[in-house]
């Protein structure tokens, strides 16, 4: 069997070893901007860890969180029902299900769906063994896998709490530009006030 070897790159500074790291102090202490460095779109981690050598990750079937998506059409990766699917699920939601399926599978944070460049993430799962049974008889194909995780991913209690988070960080920010509309409005208002005052005072 064929493995894939996985390896996380570390980014080291371009040509000169330490007088580069030390010229990217330098800049950084002068205030300049430190260069964007993309992710490696080939990063991959394996759940568990130790089943990066007992399978080959490049055989596994894949799933993108589109795929699973009930806020998606089926043009734009949608592959399930629409009732069966969960809105806006992540790879890290998708992987929390694989994990108490118990299904060996690698996560790609990085690998961007081909129809939509901006969502980030997929999947890959062993769904059967060697001989072609399935690890777990409750999933054992794609589309029973996809429908389990739509059906489980909106009770994950990480998602919950990032959704409801997320609610509250918008609802705080939706009132802090309403308090400061407000303070501008306010004091526009004093000023058309403080003029209008001292014309009076001219007459």
């Amino acid at each position: 069997m064929s493995r894939r070897r996985v390896v996380v790159k570390q980014q080291k500074p371009q040509g000169g070893g330490m007088q580069a790291a030390m010229k990217e102090m330098a800049n950084f202490e002068d205030g300049m901007p430190t260069p964007y460095i993309p992710p490696d779109k080939n990063t991959l981690y394996v759940r568990p860890a130790e089943a990066l050598r007992r399978m080959d990750v490049s055989k596994l079937i894949v799933i993108w969180p589109n795929n699973v998506d009930s806020t998606r059409t089926i043009k734009r990766g949608r592959r399930i029902p629409k009732a069966s699917g969960c809105p806006s699920p992540t790879v890290e939601d998708m992987s929390q299900v694989l994990e108490f399926l118990q299904l060996w599978h690698a996560v790609e944070p990085y690998k961007a769906y081909p129809r939509e460049p901006w969502v980030l993430g997929r999947v890959r799962v062993r769904l059967v063994d060697e001989d072609g049974v399935p690890w777990n008889p409750e999933v054992p194909d794609r589309p029973s896998l996809m429908k389990k995780m739509g059906e489980l991913m909106p009770n994950l209690k990480s998602r919950i709490d990032r959704i409801s988070k997320a609610k509250k960080d918008a609802e705080a920010l939706a009132r802090a530009e309403k308090e400061k509309a407000a303070a501008a409005v306010a004091a526009a208002s004093q000023s058309n006030m403080k003029k209008k005052g001292k014309k009076k005072g001219k007459r």
